[in-house]
């Protein structure tokens, strides 16, 4: 653990708030169009079927991106690598806005994607150089609770939002989250790396290796089924009840 850059107890629970709150709008930046689907399709002229798929989209660039990002910014700084994948989630957002049709919605939602991951990754990273050593695994479990409380909380408040102003009002407050959380946390994190991360920067051949870990493939096999069979539910249930 790097501490060296650990900050004041009162600036390490502010900075810790942030990345629970950055959690949260990633999460709210994928789940929103689950409560919205209906309202999208309606707004695009586009079938149901076709914005519903926008979700395992989101999903599979997600899962691609993430391995693909995190090994090609390896040797990066992260606190550049994570000011770079904000701008790059917040633009994305901010391109949904301006969505007229099925392909640049496409494409808005592809760009906060393909850094989610990452972003969460490093959320967790920071989390060793900012808080107490007791309070590492504490503040671990709050981040990750973030990002899935967020499909709890996020999806009705998008829902709510669309009702009234569109669809587009419900991503307007997904651009705001993301970017208030962004200029707030940008500043409370420590600029070096992790000396644990220093000590090792995984390659590319290690990294695939562990695809031929039958344990790796069954755990990875395991995640796809589950999530698969929760969201094809979660996707369609906004039109189902309705």
């Amino acid at each position: 653990m790097n501490t060296g850059n650990r900050t004041s107890p009162r600036r390490a629970a502010f900075a810790a708030a942030l990345l629970v709150a950055l959690a949260f709008a990633l999460g709210f930046a994928e789940f929103v169009l689950i409560g919205i689907t209906p309202a999208v399709a309606e707004g695009l002229g586009e079938p149901l079927t076709l914005i519903g798929d926008l979700v395992g989209y989101y999903a599979l660039a997600c899962a691609v991106a993430t391995p693909v990002v995190a090994l090609a910014t390896a040797r990066a700084g992260r606190f550049k690598v994570m000011a770079a994948l904000l701008a790059v989630f917040s633009a994305g957002n901010l391109l949904t806005l301006f969505a007229g049709d099925y392909a640049l919605l496409l494409v808005s939602r592809m760009l906060p994607a393909a850094t989610s991951g990452t972003l969460l990754a490093l959320a967790l990273t920071y989390v060793p150089d900012i808080v107490a050593k007791e309070r590492v695994a504490a503040v671990l479990g709050l981040v990750l609770a973030g990002f899935s409380v967020s499909s709890v909380i996020g999806v009705p408040i998008g829902t709510a939002l669309a009702g009234p102003f569109g669809w587009k009002a419900a991503y307007a407050c997904v651009f705001a989250l993301g970017l208030a959380v962004s200029v707030a946390l940008l500043p409370t994190l420590p600029r070096g790396s992790s000396a644990r991360a220093a000590s090792a920067t995984p390659s590319l051949r290690t990294q695939l290796r562990l695809l031929g870990d039958a344990r790796v493939l069954g755990a990875i096999a395991m995640i796809l089924a589950g999530a698969a069979s929760t969201y094809v539910f979660y996707t369609y249930l906004t039109p189902v009840l309705a």
